[in-house]
């Protein structure tokens, strides 16, 4: 952390005191002016916009542009999408999962990566999490030394920021025996991990771990799971939605009435199959765009995540709009073969009671490979001594698939995480 760093946390936070037109105006002078700079300085930007540009005179314009989608991405040198005005080798590279395809790379710069982390830092400081709390981090390997600067550096010496990095790939047990010892106030990571470090410890009774606040993001949290994680270890959980492209998207505050979109750092459409932007209260694919990376902007740039709008406010008083939920990943929808996609998030509440409220399973994974047949593997345990629920679980899959579909029951020692240490509990290979 820099005093640039400490400049953009007070200019954002103060931010979240603006009224929503405020808040519409500023977002509309950052679109202009990065929009402006793509067009001049990035070769991509000035050969796609050639016939757009001059008809983006302000924010609502972008519907003229065309949308860039990750296969695009992937195409493209770095020298047809990085601002020539940069020095490529001192841009922050960023590398997302490549729980769906192949790892991507995007770059940012010192700029746009301090603002990203303000948006973080304030909705951290809207939490209670205090610098001082000891914070503890369970995340892959090569995220695990993250460039925190001189001002951390220092504060870490002095004993006043205590920031801790464990594996997600180490063993659940010595992960809880660590935890025990640190005593964090803070613990952040994926739904999954925390839901198996949940199982175990309140099976073993290990040390005491009361953390007073839980974050969670790059999974989608079940509702049966976030009950679980606050009730294992007393802790106030707090859902982010966020992406290596953009780094904190989304955010959840006290109120837990919706995820905050962070409109000063990105724009946020919402579209639906046929790439029309559609209102508040509708079901579409999240659309961003960037606001303050001038190195390797995002302009249109389809996440594959599906989400809900609202137009409510927060009872918090912040103006920023709200997701009312998100509901997952597009790729993550199953089918059934005549035109009906089944959400992840309406499966997993719906299978709340046959699987996550049975503790004879840890986890499970639906696969579809074909239209009419399921794959679900189960990671079971000692405690597993019927089968009575799977054939409730069967009739209620068939029931919200509204046809016959084959579903097989595969039991397996553990379900794969991909390289990210993530758990993806369905997946669609249709396509």
């Amino acid at each position: 952390m820099s005093l640039n760093d400490l400049a953009h946390i007070f200019e954002y936070n103060g931010n979240l005191n603006m009224s929503l037109n405020e808040l519409k105006d500023l977002q509309n002078k950052k679109f202009i002016k990065i929009i402006n700079s793509a067009y001049k300085n990035i070769r991509f930007y000035n050969s796609t916009y050639k016939d757009e540009f001059n008809n983006i005179k302000k924010i609502n314009d972008i519907k003229n542009l065309p949308f860039l989608s990750k296969e695009i991405l992937r195409k493209l040198t770095l020298e047809e999408i990085v601002n020539r005005q940069y020095d490529k080798n001192k841009l922050i590279r960023r590398r997302t999962s490549g729980s769906t395809g192949i790892p991507l790379n995007v770059y940012a710069d010192k700029y746009g990566s301090s603002i990203d982390f303000a948006v973080w830092r304030r909705s951290n400081i809207r939490r209670d999490i205090r610098l001082r709390d000891k914070f503890v981090t369970l995340i892959t390997p090569r995220d695990m030394h993250p460039n925190n600067g001189p001002l951390i550096t220092i504060g870490e010496k002095l004993g006043i920021i205590n920031r801790y990095y464990l594996s997600i790939f180490e063993d659940p047990s010595t992960l809880l025996k660590k935890l025990s010892e640190i005593k964090p106030n803070v613990i952040k990571s994926y739904p999954s991990c925390l839901k198996i470090l949940s199982d175990i410890y309140s099976k073993n009774g290990q040390s005491k771990i009361n953390p007073k606040i839980i974050l969670t993001s790059g999974e989608l949290l079940e509702n049966s799971v976030r009950k679980q994680i606050t009730n294992t270890f007393s802790s106030e959980v707090y859902d982010n939605y966020a992406s290596e492209e953009w780094s904190q998207i989304a955010w959840e505050c006290k109120e837990h009435t919706g995820y905050h979109i962070n409109m000063d750092n990105i724009y946020v459409e919402l579209i639906n199959k046929n790439n029309e932007v559609i209102e508040n209260n509708e079901v579409g694919e999240i659309v961003c765009t960037s606001l303050n990376n001038y190195a390797m902007p995002l302009i249109r740039y389809k996440m594959n995540d599906i989400a809900i709008r609202t137009e409510d406010e927060c009872s918090c008083g912040v103006k920023l709009p709200l997701f009312k939920i998100i509901e997952g990943r597009s790729d993550d929808y199953l089918e059934n073969g005549e035109g009906k996609l089944i959400s992840p998030r309406l499966l997993s509440d719906i299978l709340e009671d046959p699987f996550n409220n049975y503790e004879g399973i840890s986890q499970y994974q639906i696969i579809q490979e074909k239209v009419d047949s399921l794959i679900i593997k189960l990671e079971i345990n000692e405690n597993f001594v019927s089968e009575d629920r799977l054939e409730k679980a069967k009739k209620i899959i068939k029931n919200i698939f509204e046809n016959d579909i084959d579903i097989t029951f595969k039991y397996v020692e553990s379900i794969e995480k991909d390289e990210s240490g993530k758990l993806r509990k369905i997946i669609n290979k249709l396509h």
